[in-house]
């Protein structure tokens, strides 16, 4: 008789960039914990973190225990007493440096020693430059991971060019089978929303303290937002704009730039949600439109089906904007010769303009597409705890 997968009580290590100040890691880790905790009620989840008591008091309701992972004695000994390694969700792989890739996996060798199984799951991988990184790879994942997957194609297809001959499986990212709450933010009182609105999410491209060569682009980069938003809000006055910063404090002091420059308080707020993705999600949701520069407000944009025009700063969000059917919304930005797209482009403010104000004016084609893509990346989703339940079953 085939064992119920409720009485068993697995010890499960979870690894990636869960520090709680990310709302896409928050995101994927809460849809993780939600899959194993409703298929695995009786196991000890453990989460790697270098903030423990954060993140144990923030989901509390999923009863985990956080290990400090700078610690590498309590990692080990942690290790020695469990069952499954989970390293995934979103792309976290810090394939431009060697060493602390290295640094990164080398749980995963623990692990294998220990003869635990290895999840790899859904993670999305960014062009690898160097031979040795690929050579990492190779040796880690394919000696060490018992199943591995990756949210896209051209993940897969990087993974494949590390010579890697284990079956690599797409499944979409974790985010997409993420329970929705169904959040009212009309019912939030400290979350007063002016309707009708674009909901924005823009990333912080550069650091001027750690790169003062790049102040100018940002200021530029910062003056040319916040125009087109200003004629946007002239353009269109009953907008409103509602910023959501999803990697704080970065997003944050980004957001606040702009909105200093647009100098009109009562059409522009700010809201504080990274460490809540449902109230992310909700704002989404209920906004008019979506400027996304971050992957998972893309994400949130599609589930909800609220038009978007997406700012794509690496090849993750045209890659997803691509398999929506939405690529003409989606607008290259070349940050660094350095990183993702290896080149330095500017956005053409003029022409995000446009389809902003297409999107607004003619939002049911798009959120046809939006639907259809939505089904199809949900369908392509596979729950954590379904990978789970098939290697110790």
């Amino acid at each position: 008789m085939k064992q119920d997968h409720r009485n068993i009580a697995p010890r499960i290590i979870i690894k990636g960039f869960f520090q709680g100040n990310n709302l896409g890691d928050n995101a994927i880790l809460e849809s993780m914990l939600y899959s194993i905790r409703t298929k695995f009620p009786r196991a000890k989840i453990y989460v790697l973190t270098c903030f423990p008591k954060v993140l144990e008091k923030k989901y509390d309701r999923f009863a985990i225990k956080c290990i400090q992972q700078r610690n590498l004695i309590s990692v080990v000994k942690m290790l020695i007493k469990n069952d499954i390694l989970i390293i995934g969700g979103g792309g976290l792989l810090p394939f431009d440096n060697p060493i602390k890739l290295l640094k990164f996996f080398y749980i995963a060798i623990f692990a294998k020693l220990f003869l635990q199984k290895v999840i790899i799951y859904s993670i999305g991988i960014d062009p690898i430059r160097y031979s040795f990184s690929r050579v990492i790879l190779k040796i880690i994942l394919g000696l060490c991971a018992d199943i591995i997957s990756v949210r896209d194609e051209e993940s897969r297809y990087e993974l494949k060019n590390c010579n890697i001959k284990k079956s690599i499986f797409i499944y979409s990212d974790p985010v997409f089978i993420l329970p929705n709450t169904e959040i009212s933010l009309k019912k939030q009182t400290d979350k007063i929303i002016p309707y009708p609105y674009i909901a924005v999410s823009i990333a912080k491209p550069w650091d001027i303290t750690k790169e003062p060569d790049k102040e100018f682009r940002y200021k530029r980069f910062v003056a040319e937002c916040s125009h087109m938003f200003k004629n946007i809000l002239m353009e269109f006055p009953d907008l409103n704009l509602v910023f959501i910063p999803f990697f704080c404090p970065d997003d944050k002091e980004i957001s606040q730039d702009i909105i200093a420059l647009i100098d009109n308080i009562s059409k522009t707020k700010l809201i504080d949600v990274y460490d809540d993705p449902q109230i992310a999600r909700a704002i989404i949701k209920d906004a008019s439109i979506v400027f996304g520069m971050r992957y998972h407000s893309v994400i949130f944009s599609i589930l909800s089906q609220t038009p978007i025009v997406a700012i794509s700063y690496g090849p993750k969000i045209e890659s997803l904007m691509r398999k929506c059917g939405l690529i003409e919304f989606s607008f290259r930005f070349g940050i660094s010769k350095d990183q993702f797209y290896k080149e330095e482009t500017d956005i053409n403010f003029d022409a995000v303009y446009v389809k902003l104000k297409e999107a607004y004016i003619n939002p049911v084609l798009i959120k046809n597409v939006l639907k259809r893509a939505a089904n199809q990346l949900i369908s392509n989703a596979k729950p954590i705890a379904e990978i789970i339940r098939e290697i110790i079953l």
